[in-house]
């Protein structure tokens, strides 16, 4: 079963630090949220996210930068499903 855990950037998103994650299948940050740890799969962010916010040590392939980034992690959470 895959289980998907979403981050955002609230302020008790900190908790994020100290949560054991193997027992999730996919851990996802949105926004600010990539701050908190560096072993994400997939972090969220809008085209229109400054400069400055973005992740800078984080591979290409994890960040989706779009208008519709919750569609497209979707997609890919569905394509991993098929392929497990």
């Amino acid at each position: 079963m895959n289980s998907v855990l979403i981050v955002g950037s609230a302020p008790d998103a900190v908790r994020i630090q100290s949560v054991d994650c193997s027992m999730f299948s996919h851990v996802v940050a949105i926004n600010n949220a990539w701050r908190l740890r560096t072993d994400w799969d997939y972090i969220i962010y809008p085209e229109d996210f400054p400069k400055a916010k973005q992740p800078t040590s984080i591979s290409a392939e994890k960040i989706i930068k779009e208008q519709k980034a919750e569609i497209k992690l979707m997609q890919d959470l569905l394509k991993a499903k098929k392929t497990n």
